[in-house]
């Protein structure tokens, strides 16, 4: 394996991924490699996760799948495995996608519009199957309802929110950012409104402020609701 690469992730838990162009693959393949630049697993994969808690997600590439169909990307095609840092497979069952993990569970989608809660073995561990959910930050999960509004349950499959909303963010920082008759405001982990006021528009949170919009003028809070510049 060489040092130098056309791409590199960041390292976690240890380990990286790393891109090297390959004229047989059209997105070339990503190597796993320790912090010494030593290749852990022979072979690549067509796009990877990064591991959290010795598991990642990976997308076999062509060459690796029994089936003849089309090529890059694999999207409608479940071509996605769990594997741990040896390469060894640890799930029977391919997805078509399969979020990071967040603790032991990730989401993973089986066929096209269906998702489900995973663990590190692959098998599902949610009770219901789902449309478009969101990711999974501060043990909060964004999910679709079949009324076409949006709300949030954690990773036990409870419903939190109060009100359907019409917009929602995925959480940040401890706060859900959401959008209802017009109005955008902030949330905590138990569907409570936080701030005493609602806004015309609103961002999540990052780096510990959020940008709002209201009566056309914008400006940033912090987390007590307070106008930081």
């Amino acid at each position: 394996m060489p040092y130098w690469f056309d791409y590199a992730c960041s390292f976690s838990d240890s380990v990286a991924w790393v891109l090297v162009n390959n004229k047989s693959f059209q997105r070339g393949l990503f190597y796993l490699i320790d912090k010494n630049g030593n290749q852990l697993i022979p072979h690549g994969f067509g796009s990877v996760n990064s591991f959290v808690s010795e598991v990642a997600a990976v997308e076999l590439p062509k060459s690796y799948l029994n089936s003849e169909t089309g090529s890059f990307p694999f999207r409608y095609y479940p071509s996605e495995i769990l594997i741990d840092k040896q390469g060894n497979i640890l799930t029977k069952q391919k997805f078509l996608y399969v979020t990071e993990f967040v603790g032991d569970i990730a989401i993973a989608s089986f066929e096209k519009g269906k998702q489900i809660f995973i663990n590190k073995k692959g098998n599902q561990v949610s009770k219901n199957t789902y449309d478009g959910l969101g990711y999974i930050r501060d043990g909060i999960c964004r999910v679709s309802l079949d009324n076409g509004k949006f709300s949030y349950m954690d990773i036990k499959e409870n419903i939190i929110s109060t009100i359907d909303y019409d917009f929602a963010n995925n959480f940040s920082e401890g706060l859900g950012c959401d959008e209802s008759n017009g109005k955008a405001f902030f949330i905590d982990c138990n569907g409570k409104e936080v701030f005493s006021e609602a806004f015309d528009e609103a961002c999540p949170f990052n780096e510990g402020v959020a940008k709002v919009e209201k009566n056309g003028k914008a400006f940033f809070i912090d987390h007590n609701g307070e106008k930081v510049f």
